[in-house]
């Protein structure tokens, strides 16, 4: 960090608060933000303003808030989080990111973009090492061929092979009802 420091709050908690330019690192995964505030005792660190995760160079999460958990690795990404890998964009603004893992969870509405399809639903669960993404409560995938609408939908990002789960109807690119 450009800056930083140390505050004993009281005997149990201390506080190492880091401002600009804030690169922190946990084995293969690497931390960037513009400040950041680590509870020693608790070991969590809370991070604000351009948040970047490389979570061993295959996956990328950026925010503007995060919430980290030391020892169980868990990511708690708030504000225009955006998840990306080597195929697609995850676009959603709460994620829980499991760095041991490599799964993505949201629950609040969220985009996942591949190429020309653009998959929105509810919630969904992103296998990153799989490259599988588990869509469920109002499931739309949007592809120039066609349009489907689903409760639940298994979607692979590397073949573009979607298992439906709970089909509602699939449209074609004229928006005719083809089921």
């Amino acid at each position: 960090a450009d800056k930083y420091g140390s505050m004993r709050v009281d005997s149990a908690t201390s506080l190492v608060i880091m401002v600009g330019h804030v690169h922190l690192r946990q084995a293969n995964t690497e931390f960037y933000c513009d400040s950041a505030v680590m509870n020693r005792g608790k070991r969590i660190v809370e991070a604000f303003g351009s948040v970047h995760i490389n979570d061993n160079d295959s996956v990328d999460v950026y925010s503007r808030y995060l919430l980290y958990h030391m020892d169980t690795k868990i990511a708690y990404l708030n504000e225009n989080v955006r998840l990306t890998d080597s195929k697609s964009v995850l676009e959603t603004n709460e994620l829980t990111y499991d760095v041991n893992q490599k799964i993505g969870e949201y629950k609040n509405g969220g985009k996942v973009t591949t190429g020309t399809s653009v998959l929105t639903s509810g919630e969904g669960t992103y296998y990153t090492d799989l490259k599988d993404v588990y869509f469920k409560d109002s499931v739309k995938l949007v592809d120039p061929q066609y349009q489907l609408t689903s409760d639940t939908l298994l979607y692979n990002t590397n073949t573009g092979i979607a298992t439906f789960v709970a089909l509602t109807h699939i449209r074609d690119s004229a928006n005719r009802k083809i089921v």
